[in-house]
């Protein structure tokens, strides 16, 4: 996953504007605009903000790629614990702008992100470090 949320933020930094990123573009723009495309006016403002969310992002998958790579490696439990807290409360808040705003695609985008991240920290966990597990 750490491979391709820094691919993704990357994308969003270099090529929100291409046809790659279209149909969320266009389910953007309903939401917020009621048309199918963002207003002239407002497209620096929302490729910038969506610039440093892709920065944002490629910080946050690099940080848990050194997470994974170093504390995963040594089974320390902490480690588990902290990319499953982070992911889940950034998961939480936002679903929960995002649902309040009426961006479902935003919201099925975050909800498939979070189990794809959880769940195999998950079963990393109970495989290398559960409590109880006996060598």
């Amino acid at each position: 996953m750490n491979a391709l949320s820094v691919l993704l933020g990357l994308s969003l930094v270099f090529a929100f504007s291409s046809p790659l990123f279209e149909f969320y573009r266009r389910s953007l723009a309903e939401v917020f605009f009621s048309a199918t495309v963002v207003p002239s006016a407002v497209e620096p403002y929302f490729a910038w903000s969506m610039a440093l969310i892709g920065a944002a992002t490629v910080g946050w998958a690099v940080t848990n790629l050194f997470l994974v790579i170093t504390a995963f490696g040594r089974g320390e439990p902490w480690s588990f614990i902290a990319l499953i807290a982070s992911t889940l409360v950034w998961t939480f808040l936002e679903v929960l702008v995002s649902a309040e705003m009426g961006a479902q695609i935003e919201t099925v985008f975050v909800l498939a992100a979070s189990v794809s991240v959880v769940l195999p920290t998950a079963v990393a966990w109970w495989i290398t470090v559960r409590p109880g597990k006996t060598s």
